[in-house]
Parts: C-alpha cells; structure tokens; sequence
C-alpha cells in the first residue's frame, strides 16, 4: 500500500503542471507518514530554533549522544532544536583529493534559515533541562561503549576537530568494536520506543544533583547481558522491532551520531550488518540468519539509511541488501534530519535549461558530471563549496543530486534550485537510491516506478548507473522518466572505456541512448582524441573540484563542444535519426554493438551468449526495425545464424511471416552458416518503408533457439566481423565452431570425440562428405585445436588451455613461427607462414 500512496502523491504534482501550474510547487505541510519514501516531521519546525555548538573539546561523544536523543525526541512532536557539529568520520578542510575541497561551515546551512529567533544554548544539561517535561524517562547505557580507546576498538578518533582535517583525517580508518555499536544502535531504539533521552549514570547523577531534573529510569541497556552482537540484536528483534518501522532501516556501524536525532525521532530500527552476509564470510550461520531477520522486518523495495563501515564494505553490502530490493542513503554526517525534513518541500522549477543545438559531425561532444550526489553527505558538506567558485555557473557541468533531497533535506533543495545557473542535475546512481548491482525481478518493477515518481518531481531526464556495463544500463531505459542512461562510476576504475574505442561506448537501445562514463582522470586522452567523428565523452568527475572542471573546459580543443547530459541525449537522438533511419545499407555484429543497438525494436529477453552472438531461448525473441531509404525498392538480409532460429517479417508487427527456420534441433551451432533473405516484396505498398524481422526459439521447450552473429543489410559492411576462412596463432576452435571456405563450399571443425575434419559442404550439419579427417579419436567429450605460437596446430582433449586433458593430435609445425591456419575453396586445408591472410609466407602443411 505503501507503494501505491507515493505514486498517487507524485502523479498529483504531475496534473498540478498539466492544470497549469508554473514555478515551484510549495507543499503548505509535510507528507503524511508512509506518504513518503524517507519519514519526515510530522509538522514544520517552530517559529524558535533552541540551537546548541557541540563542537568544543570540553564535550565528548557521551554529550552529544545525550543531546542528540533530546533533540530526536523533542523534534518529534515538532522541530526546535538545532545542533551545530563538524562532522565525525569525514571533515576536510584541506587539499584533499584536489584544491578548495574544504567542507562548508558548519553554520553555513544554520545561517541560510531567515525568520527565525535563534536562540543559543551553551550548556547541554540546560538544554535538557530545556524540555526535560516532554520527556517520559531515561534510557542508561554503560559510557564505555562510546570509548574510542576501549578494547576491541581499531584507530584512533577525535571528537574534536578544531575546524582542522588533521584531527578529523584518522577517524575516516577507526573501526569500533560490533557489540560496541550493536550495544549503542540498541540503546538508540530504547530512546525512540520509551521517549526516553539516553543517559550515562554520570549524566542522570548531574541532572539529578546540579539542575535538579529527575528523570525515571526506563531501561538499563547495562542490565539486559548483550555481551555480543547476536545477543544485543537477538534482544532487539523480540523486544524492540514492534515498536519500529517497517517502511525504512539503519546501518549504523560507527559512531555516527549525526544522523541519530532522525533515527531515534521516527523510530527507525537501526543495526550494524556484519561481515558479508551474501558469501557466508565473516559471520556464523546463526547470525546470518539474524540479519536476514532484520532485514526482512522492512518488506520489498525500502531504503537502508546510514550506512557504510565497520567490517561490511560497499560491495559486500550491496550484494547483499540490493538483493533484497533494498537501496541505501548514505547519511552518517547528516545533522539536524529530524529538523530540516519539516521544512516545506519545494519543487523545483526545472533540472537544466538546454539549448537547442544541432548535430554537427564533426564535432566532439562532451559533457560532465560531479559524482556522488546520490549520498547526503556530498549536497550538504561539499558541493556549496565548490557551488561558490567563481563562474560556476556559467558552465554546462552536471551535478548528481539524490532524488529524495527535496523530501529529506528541503533547504539544501531550495539552495541547489536557486543556485543552478547553466548547470543541470542528473539523478544519481541508481535511480531512487544507490544500489551497486540491479535490482532482481521481484523488486524491479516497484523500484523502476518509485524513480520514476521522482524523477517527475525532480524534472529530471537522465541517471546514472553504477557500473561500466551497456546491459545493466539497458534495464534503466525501461522508466519512462529516463531520456538516457550514463554508465559508469567515473573514478579510476579499471572497467572504464578506453578513449580509442570511443565508438562502442554510445549506444541506441529502443530509442534512448546509453553512454559508458569515462573518467576525469583520462582527460589527458580525451583532449588529445583524434578518431573519426562524431564522439560522445560523458565524463564523470569523482571528488574533483569544480574549478579543475573549468579550467579544463576552457583549454579544450576547438572542436570539442561541452553541453549537459540533457544536450547530450538530444544531440545523440538527432544523430541516431540519421545513423539508423532511412537507411540504403547496414551490417552489424548482434552482440549489442555501437551499429547494432540502434535497430533492436523489441527485446523480450534476448540476451549475448560468449560475447559474440544474440541468443533467445524457449519464450524468449527479439526483433530489428529497418526503415529504408523512401526510394527503396530492394531489401536482402544475410544472416549469420545457427541453432533452432525462425526468422519472421512484418510490415507493421500485427501480422507475420516465416521467412527462415532451422532444418532441425540443433544444439551444438553446427548448423551456422549465412542465409540471405530477400524482403523485397514488404517494401511493397509499404509508404513508410519500414520492415520488421522477428528471431524466436524454434524448439522453447529445450532451450536451444537462435544464436545471430552477424546482419548485413543490402550488402553493408559489418565492422569488426572476425574471419571465418583462417585462424591466428593463439587463436582455437572449440565445441561447435568451425572455419568455412570463403565460397562457403567446404568447412573444418573439431568434432566432439577429438577428430579433426574438412567437409564438404557450408557447415558440419549440412555437409555432403567428408573430404579429409586426422583420423584420431578418443571418447566422446569436450576437445579444442589451437593454433599454437610456435606454428603448430594442436588438438587437445579438454575445454581450452586452462582446462588441457592431454595432447590428441596435430600437424607437426612447431618450429615455424609466425603461422596461421586456414581452409580454401580449392577444398583444402593450408598451415602458411607469416601472421595472416594479409602476411602469408610459404605453405608448411596442407590436406588433402
């Protein structure tokens, strides 16, 4: 149900515009509870902000705890307290990973809120006493857990800072101990269930004695043996989950305090995963099933607010909680959530302000994107920094910005919308949070529809993924919201793209274009790009300063054009129109390549088998649309095909007509061979010239349907087609391939009981005799022949070299290096000198 109301919330703000609204979209009050997907105030804060600066060495984690328990409770009802404090793991105030990374202020956010009466509270006890009647009790935990010094804890940590990264720098390695945080998370819970304000025993004794504030005892977290992180989270699950949500969890693994006043007011059970759940390591089968408990008390698609540390890392939390439809918000700096997330939410006006511009050929297109706005911590601590520089905003630069930053942080929402200049904002990866691997079918659907309602809201076109892969990135085109897809982190990955091979990094699936992310770091490379044109560099800059991006900009080569993701998509759009219609000619490798991607139409589960074919097994197929030049009068199709396929032609895609299909069941490719169709007769009373071909499973009980390699259209040429008449050296032949003469009357192949074997004939399914054979065998199994380095040709029992059962047979070459293999139409097989068809010396073998 809960999906179901934040679609209808975010659908309203869409007919708002329809109606005729214009500007932002003020809310006059905050969602309801569960109208969301993060839980905001249930009211605006107060007309009075009762402010406090815990940044002083005269405090220490015990205070702020105290006072960020307060100031959860207390903002619960309504927003009043406000509290000022560096942040704990991460501050930077030096070079960093490049100049002016400084963090903002930790009044800066403070200092943009007009129309209030601020008043300043110098001492915590005071503010306790402050509001010490809306309190119901205290919660008493043993201070030793907050001790960055006790046993089981690893690094050093300063509370204080001093406005200086020195002391903050080693706080990013301390690790504390997990029944330390368990205990700490557990006692977080107590406060949020009992309305109870955390106190050590020395703290309920000075309110007690000093400022005469009595406050009942409630729980003694001291008292309840969580000697352990299973037991303290045992405890937690029978006693303190009820009282919880089951809309959102917490993974707090440190002592992030930040974030605890927005824990603690909306009830959030918050724990801190071990080890990596998904492999079964660092953790006993007892408590992985205790975590699979805690995450299950959130149902479907939710978010995991915190989250990062401790002895689960990044990849081992997402293999595990993506799984489980669970994506993350990383908010472990994050101060004051329980005040700001009553403000108003503001819609924004727009995302960018594109400008109309036209494909040029010629041109090298460009565009940038600062990363890691899918977290909390970059929009609020690093970016106003960097949104200060001078002329930022006079630069096409993109910006990540999480989605839900309007719903949990409406100031720092209003603050990017006001200050976006000719910048844009694009939605983080992955969509509605950050996910590092796809969500898995259960979940998806329910995923893709809650990015979707906020990507309208945001008025975003375009996301980022994670990952350097085309076929993740694909899944994504399937929002409507989403115009393109930028793939890639953008770091120093070694997955990126290489800056040479730019053309397979752009693709059109089903009319949106898909981009592979490059690296910053690469710009070097990128400056100096001398392929042939047209070229899309989408560039993401991890942790770069803004003013780095600027100055790169302005020393870019005259033929390089810098626009927004936004522009970028357009100008792809308009150059897909004249790559992939009203064509006269096209070939392609079907392996979801650059010359490909542009004419898949339908894609019903297809998918790309050993990197180099297209296959569609039992229900599944795929089909291109081919729109031809008006003036077409001829349509021939070769394809390079094998297995069960059925080839189908249409006009319009309501009526079919089988055009090809496999004489028989075959499992193996030995049937691959090139088929041409001739599709003439549809452009016939065809106006639109468009014709359709279908590919399906011609046996979709066994799974053994079409594999496509290759598509040439009215003879097009096929980039990057590998030859099929003669083999390299190191190059193999394994189960189910073979060469073929270039007439395509004779081919070669190594057969399943090791015999190596010439036939007559287009492929070994089809032949008509054998025209020449080793004549070794062996026992029917897997066999591979390599053409070895040393110029021999070797058969070997086995899948490969990494799986060598032993020597079958060969040619005898070794010794004559270069060499290569190849089959003619004079119907025999040739080993010659030299290193290809290109470089051939004499002939050292041939048969018969």
């Amino acid at each position: 149900m809960r999906l179901s109301v934040v679609r209808m919330g975010f659908r309203k703000w869409g007919l708002a515009l329809l109606l005729g609204f214009t500007g932002w979209l003020l809310l006059a009050e905050a969602p309801e509870a569960g109208a969301a997907v993060f839980p905001r105030a249930s009211q605006e804060p107060a007309s009075t902000i009762q402010y406090i600066d815990m940044e002083s060495s005269a405090y220490d984690l015990t205070d702020l705890f105290m006072v960020k328990s307060l100031q959860g409770l207390v903002n619960r009802e309504e927003p009043r307290i406000w509290v000022l404090k560096n942040p704990l793991h991460i501050y930077d105030t030096g070079p960093g990973h490049s100049a002016n990374s400084v963090m903002v202020n930790r009044t800066f956010w403070f200092n943009r809120l007009s129309g209030y009466t601020k008043v300043q509270q110098t001492d915590p006890y005071e503010l306790v006493d402050l509001f010490a009647s809306e309190l119901d009790g205290a919660i008493l935990y043993d201070e030793d857990i907050l001790n960055p010094s006790g046993t089981g804890n690893s690094g050093s940590f300063y509370y204080y800072t001093g406005d200086h990264s020195s002391y903050a720098e080693p706080n990013k390695s301390f690790v504390p101990s997990e029944t330390r945080v368990a205990n700490l998370n557990v006692t977080a819970m107590l406060s949020a269930k009992y309305n109870a304000i955390a106190l050590t025993a020395e703290q309920l004794e000075t309110l007690e004695d000093e400022y005469d504030v009595k406050l009942t005892v409630l729980a003694d977290v001291r008292a309840l043996g969580l000697d352990s992180w299973k037991e303290a989270y045992e405890y937690a699950l029978e006693e303190l989950a009820p009282e919880m949500r089951t809309d959102i969890l917490a993974n707090n693994p440190n002592y992030s305090l930040a974030m605890f006043d927005y824990l603690i007011a909306n009830r959030i059970f918050t724990f801190n995963m071990k080890g990596d759940p998904a492999a079964g390591t660092g953790l006993s089968a007892s408590e992985k099933a205790l975590t699979d408990d805690m995450v299950a008390l959130a149902d479907g698609v939710a978010p995991v607010i915190g989250v990062w540390g401790g002895t689960t890392d990044e990849d081992a939390f997402g293999r595990y909680l993506n799984d489980k439809g669970k994506f993350a918000m990383v908010a472990s700096e994050s101060f004051n959530l329980s005040w700001i997330s009553g403000l108003p939410m503001v819609r924004p006006s727009a995302s960018e302000n594109p400008r109309t511009l036209v494909f040029d050929p010629t041109k090298v297109y460009i565009s940038f994107t600062e990363t890691d706005g899918d977290t909390l911590l970059f929009p609020q601590l690093k970016f106003p920094t960097w949104f200060g520089l001078a002329d930022r905003e006079d630069y096409p630069i993109a910006w990540e910005l999480t989605p839900t930053l309007q719903e949990l942080d409406p100031l720092a929402g209003a603050f990017y919308s006001a200050e976006r200049g000719l910048n844009s904002y694009v939605t983080s990866v992955t969509g509605l949070g950050y996910i590092k691997y796809p969500m898995p079918a259960p979940y998806r659907d329910d995923y893709f529809a809650l990015t979707d309602d906020y990507m309208i809201y945001n008025r975003y076109r375009t996301l980022r993924t994670m990952n350097y892969d085309r076929f993740d990135a694909k899944a994504y085109t399937a929002i409507p919201s989403v115009e393109g897809v930028f793939a890639g982190y953008g770091g120093l990955d070694a997955g990126r793209p290489d800056v040479a091979s730019n053309k397979e990094t752009h693709f059109m699936y089903r009319g949106k274009p898909i981009f592979i992310t490059y690296s910053y770091f690469d710009g070097a490379d990128i400056a100096a790009y001398d392929g042939d044109g047209p070229a899309f560099f989408n560039v993401g800059a991890q942790y770069i300063n803004t003013e780095l991006l600027t100055d790169y900009i302005d020393n870019l080569p005259g033929n390089f054009v810098v626009v927004t993701p936004g522009e970028m998509i357009d100008l792809y759009v308009q150059y897909a129109e004249a790559k992939f219609a009203d064509i006269t000619e096209a070939g392609f490798l079907a392996s979801f390549t650059h010359d490909e991607s542009g004419f898949i139409d339908e894609d019903n589960g297809s998918y790309i088998a050993s990197g180099d074919r297209r296959v569609a097994d039992g229900g599944q197929s795929w089909g291109y649309k081919f729109d031809l030049d008006d003036a077409a009068t001829e349509l021939e199709v070769q394809l390079d095909i094998a297995n069960n396929y059925v080839v189908e032609a249409s006009v319009d895609k309501s009526v079919w007509t089988l055009e090809a299909q496999a004489a028989s069941d075959v499992h193996d490719a030995s049937n691959r061979q090139t088929i041409a169709l001739d599709l003439s007769a549809y452009l016939t009373a065809n106006p639109s010239k468009t014709v359709y071909l279908r590919f399906r499973d011609g046996s979709p009980t066994d799974g053994w349907g079409p594999s496509l390699f290759s598509v040439s259209v009215n003879g097009g040429e096929i980039e990057g087609l590998p030859p099929r008449d003669h083999l390299r050296e190191g190059r193999m032949l394994s189960d189910g391939e073979f060469l073929v003469s270039p007439s395509g009357a004779y081919c070669l192949t190594v057969q399943s009981d090791g015999n190596f074997v010439l036939y007559s004939g287009p492929n070994p399914a089809a032949n008509t005799g054998v025209v020449w054979q080793s004549g070794v065998t062996g026992t029917v199994g897997d066999y591979f022949g390599i053409m070895q380095t040393d110029g021999n040709f070797v058969v070997y029992k086995g899948t490969g070299p990494s799986d060598n059962q032993g020597y079958i047979w060969s040619t005898g070459t070794n010794g004559n290096f270069p060499a290569f293999l190849t089959v003619k139409n004079d119907g025999k097989v040739y080993i010659y000198e030299g290193t290809g068809p290109e470089n051939t010396g004499s002939v050292l073998w041939s048969e018969p």
